[in-house]
């Protein structure tokens, strides 16, 4: 199991390579509706990027296992290319909240060495 706060787990397979140097998000002569796995963010939550009737999608899903395989689950969000930019470039005011709202770091001991 993954430490909370611990980085995602990058999983780049050779057909996601284009879309992440910023290349065409499918692959040529892929299936019309593709997805690629971006990076694991725990053990039962992905980000993918999919084509979904000829839509680029950033999808953000929890999934769950059923006989071995991993399958989606209801819980998530697809965003859309603009979406998903404003999204980043929200990322200082979201990072600064979530600063403002973190609890404070619990003292050290008394008579604990820092």
């Amino acid at each position: 199991m993954k430490a909370e706060g611990a980085p995602p787990r990058w999983s780049l397979g050779a057909a996601a390579a284009p879309a992440a140097a910023g290349g065409a998000a499918a692959a040529p002569g892929a299936a019309p509706d593709s997805e690629q796995q971006i990076c694991d963010l725990s053990e039962s939550r992905r980000v993918t990027v999919s084509l979904f009737r000829g839509r680029p999608l950033v999808g953000i899903r929890q999934f769950y296992e059923k006989d071995g395989q991993q399958l989606p689950a209801r819980q998530g969000i697809s965003l859309t290319p603009e979406q998903w930019r404003g999204l980043l470039g929200a990322r200082a005011s979201v990072e600064a909240a979530l600063a403002a709202v973190q609890p404070p770091a619990p003292a050290a001991p008394a008579g604990e060495a820092e």
